[in-house]
């Protein structure tokens, strides 16, 4: 409390109200002497402090009013009270009207609520000491406004994206300030508080798509509705197999897919087998695998949508193809000599190859290698016919029916002596004393002179051709 000091003079007999001072003097024996005396007496007396300055009504709805001022500097001011009357008349002291409620310093506002709109109302408000000595009041005079429907007057559409926090103000004009609300399902991780008004949050994993919901704004005057769309981007993702296999000569075809909002748009790069190509607007890959294009194709499918990075898969298509045996359907061994033939298969995967069939003594098949080889036995020569079957899953398995010829070692029906020369047609030199016929097989004997060949080694016995040359 503050307090000042005031020279009393007599006022005349003791207990009147002295008008300088505004006190009443309570009467005392002290006081009492010193009306006869002109000696001054000492009373403390309080004072009130200074008013709040530069009220206003900062802003007001269908029910509400808020006021704002300036606190004054006065040391010991605790706060202000404010206080109301309805009508133009203010209340002039800190017992009238109606007590609204107390703020603390260094508070400068108050909100007026429960009111009635196009009601006239007239607030007072007094700076206060923490004893409660009131000041003089600051007035003001104002009319909530009457009640407006309320508007929603932000957008009907926004867009979130996965794994990516987003916000979303909803606005919304109308008196008394409307509340909001909204119903309809939201992705995981995303929420509307109506207090801040906000639509919120990270949407979840795999929540990418439209969500229709709908925002209600209400107040005393009614209540509007907005239809609203919140869509959730999520990146391309491909979903589908990272291979497929189709078979030559039969038409196949294979869907891509690929998750993502909004759709992803897809390519390929890569070599395709003769037959086959890829449709990014459906999405896929189709077609008949041209004869021969049996293998394995890397290729790269690509989602792209323009959220986030592009999706990639690197994919395998395999294009299998029905065996086929490819080698010649026969061969010729020799008795006594070395032979080998080399079966030959196309088809995807790599056929499996065997025979069956009696072979000479002395040769065999390699199914691994695909080779028949060996050398025939004595005795074996002739003709066997045998069967090779190539195998790989794809269709019916090829086989070949195949002639190996097994020839014998010739007997000898002319030989050479070269008792005459060299000369190979100097019927002098044959045993027979004629020149071989092409129907002769000839005998050069090992150590023989006058050789009409060059040999090496044992004995050379050769065929005639028809002209009588060597076979």
């Amino acid at each position: 409390m503050t307090f000042r000091l005031r020279k009393l003079t007599a006022c005349g007999l003791a207990g009147l109200v002295c008008a300088a001072a505004g006190v009443v003097v309570a009467p005392s024996p002290v006081a009492a002497e010193n009306t006869h005396r002109s000696t001054p007496l000492l009373q403390q007396v309080a004072v009130a402090p200074r008013s709040v300055s530069s009220l206003r009504v900062a802003s007001s709805t269908a029910s509400s009013i808020t006021l704002d001022w300036s606190n004054p500097t006065s040391p010991g001011i605790s706060g202000a009270m404010v206080r109301m009357n309805r009508g133009h008349t203010a209340p002039r002291r800190a017992s009238d009207g109606v007590l609204l409620g107390v703020t603390s310093a260094p508070t400068h506002s108050f909100t007026a609520g429960g009111l009635s709109p196009t009601t006239t109302y007239a607030f007072a408000v007094f700076a206060q000491t923490s004893t409660g000595t009131a000041s003089a009041p600051a007035t003001a005079v104002a009319t909530p406004p009457a009640s407006t429907a309320p508007v929603i007057t932000s957008s009907n559409a926004t867009t979130f994206v996965v794994g990516t926090a987003g916000s979303f103000l909803v606005t919304a004009t109308g008196s008394p300030t409307p509340t909001l609300s909204e119903t309809g399902a939201l992705p995981s991780g995303v929420t509307f508080t109506a207090s801040s008004r906000k639509l919120a949050g990270t949407p979840a994993a795999g929540t990418g798509r439209a969500y229709p919901i709908t925002f209600t704004a209400t107040n005393s005057a009614g209540s509007a509705h907005q239809s609203f769309t919140l869509t959730v981007n999520q990146a391309a993702a491909i979903t589908s197999s990272n291979s497929t296999t189709f078979t030559v000569g039969t038409a196949g075809s294979f869907t891509v897919t690929a998750t993502g909002v909004p759709k992803p748009t897809l390519s390929e790069s890569g070599t395709l087998p003769s037959g086959i190509s890829f449709t990014p607007s459906t999405g896929k890959l189709a077609g008949t695998p041209a004869a021969g294009k049996g293998g394995t194709y890397a290729i790269k499918f690509t989602a792209t949508n323009g959220i986030g990075s592009p999706a990639t898969q690197t994919f395998t298509l395999t294009v299998h193809q029905p065996p086929a045996i490819t080698s010649s359907n026969s061969t010729t061994f020799k008795v006594g000599t070395a032979g080998s033939f080399k079966l030959t298969a196309t088809g995807f995967p790599a056929p499996a190859l065997s025979e069956s069939g009696a072979l000479p003594s002395g040769v065999t098949f390699t199914p691994s290698s695909g080779i028949l080889a060996g050398t025939p036995a004595a005795s074996t020569a002739g003709t066997y016919p045998i069967t090779f079957t190539a195998t790989n899953g794809v269709g019916s398995a090829a086989t070949q029916a195949f002639t190996l010829t097994v020839s014998a070692t010739p007997t000898c029906t002319i030989t050479w002596t070269g008792a005459d020369g060299p000369s190979w047609s100097d019927a002098k030199s044959w045993n027979l004393g004629r020149i071989p016929s092409f129907t002769d097989w000839v005998c050069i004997p090992t150590g023989a002179s006058n050789l009409p060949v060059q040999m090496s080694g044992g004995a050379l016995i050769v065929g005639i051709t028809n002209d009588g040359g060597l076979q």
